[in-house]
């Protein structure tokens, strides 16, 4: 059998390193035909502070860079991140959050046996 070459820091990964500031919670992964980009969506984890979700991009073609497409707010750190087909990301904290592929938010839905809007 062949040694394997260990991978050099000089040697970039195969869509290239990139460094978040904050620590990731959960993710989801989609790919989306229309623009050949992978699309990762990463749900924030900062203790008192204003959450978010991070929607990356990833070009497949090449080697490309890691880019930030958007950041969609969230008060709490949000629980649970899945894309709904193609073009629709749900998310979860506080209340269920569905935004378009676009970073728009189109519905908030709360819980409606939780009338003292507390975390559970």
């Amino acid at each position: 059998q062949a040694a394997k070459k260990p991978m050099t820091p000089a040697q970039p990964a195969v869509w290239g390193p990139r460094e978040l500031d904050y620590a990731v919670h959960d993710l989801a992964v989609q790919w989306s035909a229309q623009s050949s980009q992978l699309l990762i969506a990463c749900s924030s984890f900062i203790p008192e502070a204003s959450n978010f979700v991070e929607v990356l991009s990833v070009g497949i073609e090449g080697r490309t860079e890691v880019q930030a497409a958007r950041r969609l707010p969230h008060y709490y750190p949000p629980t649970r991140v899945r894309w709904l087909g193609s073009d629709l990301l749900a998310t979860s904290g506080d209340c269920l959050r569905i935004w378009s592929a676009s970073g728009e938010l189109q519905r908030l839905l709360r819980h409606e046996a939780n009338p003292q809007a507390r975390c559970t």
